[in-house]
């Protein structure tokens, strides 16, 4: 690989510190450093960053309690669940959507339904409310 050092900068800058991995990663042959970098950046998409539903810090609190561990990917944006979730072993995903909001404000985004549609390992599950939460995770709460 030709060394393209002297767009380092530039790509850190652009990047906000990512450094020549974009560059280096999926590569073409025979292009230049400087057209790779040009291709890098025409490439680059600037993805939303996932909000946080009104709800989530309480869900998250009971997937802990229930001895749950909890991630939050919520800053990941592009569509990525707003959790990832382990509990006895099994592993999956949680959309969060705020159960109190009007159907039409939970619905999925573009972005996650594409998400969801293109994703091939383990369940991602949407959840209203801590309930259901807990019920994903195979635990049920009496009313």
């Amino acid at each position: 690989m030709q060394n393209v050092s002297a767009h380092q900068p530039e790509l850190e800058h652009r990047n906000g510190g990512a450094g020549l991995c974009a560059v280096q990663l999926g590569a073409e042959v025979g292009v230049s450093p400087a057209d790779r970098l040009v291709q890098s950046m025409e490439r680059e998409v600037v993805r939303k960053r996932g909000k946080i539903d009104a709800n989530q810090t309480e869900i998250v609190k009971a997937l802990r309690q229930a001895g749950a561990t909890v991630q939050s990917l919520a800053a990941a944006g592009g569509g990525v669940p707003d959790l990832l979730v382990g509990f006895q072993r099994k592993t999956l995903l949680i959309e969060i959507k705020d159960g109190s909001k009007k159907p039409s404000a939970r619905e999925l985004t573009t972005d996650q339904v594409e998400w969801h549609m293109n994703w091939r390992g383990g369940p991602c599950m949407v959840v209203n409310s801590v309930g259901e939460a807990l019920a994903a995770i195979g635990i049920e709460v009496q009313p």
